[in-house]
């Protein structure tokens, strides 16, 4: 089952460079703003202590997005497992396609023996919610 989300705003001139286009580093960012809303329209769910680890992250970029222009992130789970969640966006503007990829996400928690993150489940009411 795919679950789908969609988050907008508009581009700030602090993220773009000297010809107003917003450098393509804050894509990624983008998407992960996205999908912390999508976590967070959960709202039943206390996420709050996750550790989110991201991987696998690819984008293939289509055009600019300028500043003060309105864009839209298109979010899709496609599969949702204990161990990891695997995401596929797009960016929008207006009409047009911005950037498109795919990238992967897994818990973490710090140990505090070996004073590292390793890898945990991800928590179960999240992915019910997610795969409900």
């Amino acid at each position: 089952m795919l679950k789908t989300f969609s988050y907008s705003r508009f581009a700030n001139f602090y993220e773009t460079d000297a010809a107003k286009i917003v450098h393509f580093s804050n894509y990624f960012k983008y998407v992960e703003e996205a999908e912390l809303e999508f976590i967070a329209s959960f709202s039943e769910l206390d996420c709050s202590e996750e550790v989110w680890m991201r991987s696998d992250f690819s984008c293939e970029y289509s055009m600019p997005i300028r500043f003060d222009e309105e864009f839209r992130v298109e979010l899709v789970v496609i599969a949702a497992d204990p161990n990891s969640i695997n995401y596929e966006f797009c960016i929008y503007t207006e009409n047009s396609v911005a950037a498109k990829g795919s990238y992967n996400v897994k818990s973490l928690s710090f140990s505090d023996s070996t004073k590292r993150f390793q890898e945990q489940e991800i928590n179960q009411q999240l992915l019910s919610a997610i795969n409900g």
